[in-house]
């Protein structure tokens, strides 16, 4: 976790960098209907008023969009993920965050994503 803030931080030190920018000069390649450089987002804003609302479309194949608030939105691309698919990542996800915090020098490799339905 503390590699992870550690990096997180030292790109926080550019945000004159435009992304557009960034996705020129590293030029992948293109394919249509997806996404240049990822397809998994993970994006945590602070809490406002506005919640996010869902649109029914995805624009990536799986973006997580949490909120200090405690308000979170799965999105996922039907064409990859099934609802119990999505809800058995959403669930993994919580257990890995809620081990990482009681446990911060647990390597991740060593948390345990299944639940006890799972492992059986």
């Amino acid at each position: 976790m503390h590699r992870v803030r550690q990096a997180d931080l030292a790109a926080f030190d550019h945000p004159e960098l435009p992304f557009d920018r960034l996705v020129e000069a590293l030029n992948p390649a293109r394919a249509r209907g997806r996404h240049p450089l990822f397809q998994v987002m993970l994006d945590v804003r602070e809490a406002t008023e506005a919640r996010l609302v869902h649109t029914g479309t995805a624009t990536l194949d799986l973006a997580l969009r949490l909120d200090t608030g405690g308000y979170g939105l799965l999105e996922y691309s039907t064409d990859l993920f099934d609802r119990d698919g999505a809800r058995a990542f959403a669930a993994r996800f919580t257990r890995l965050l809620g081990q990482a915090v009681t446990e911060p020098d647990l390597p991740i490799s060593r948390i345990d994503l299944l639940d006890a339905a799972e492992r059986a």
